[in-house]
């Protein structure tokens, strides 16, 4: 089974770098989550992102899991490798690798 730790992941998109995953530690009056971008600059090759919490209603969100947390980044600084997202109230967070970006013009195919 997948952890919640194991959930976020970065692809790079049309749009950017695609960053998700789900969290499980969002508080009953809350039911929605996304990231906001923190600028750290004591480590050159990450980006810090602190995950945040808002009272929206959701139809795909119960009391013990708050649904997909989705973010877009559009730019980068040069040389970063890594995104650090940090958990609310200490509850330690995730560190995840940016994939290579793929070359301009580049499209996959659904082809095996």
């Amino acid at each position: 089974m997948r952890g919640i730790e194991d959930s976020w992941r970065a692809d790079w998109e049309a749009g950017g770098l695609h960053i998700s995953g789900m969290t499980d530690l969002f508080p009953n009056d809350f039911s929605t989550a996304s990231l906001h971008r923190e600028d750290a600059l004591q480590y050159p090759d990450t980006v810090t992102y602190r995950l945040v919490f808002h009272r929206d209603k959701e139809p795909f969100c119960d009391k013990d899991l708050v649904g997909p947390v989705h973010y877009w980044e559009a730019s980068l600084p040069a040389g970063v490798h890594r995104i650090r997202i940090i958990f609310p109230d200490e509850r330690g967070g995730v560190e995840i690798a940016i994939p290579r970006r793929p070359p301009a013009g580049y499209q996959p195919t659904n082809e095996l």
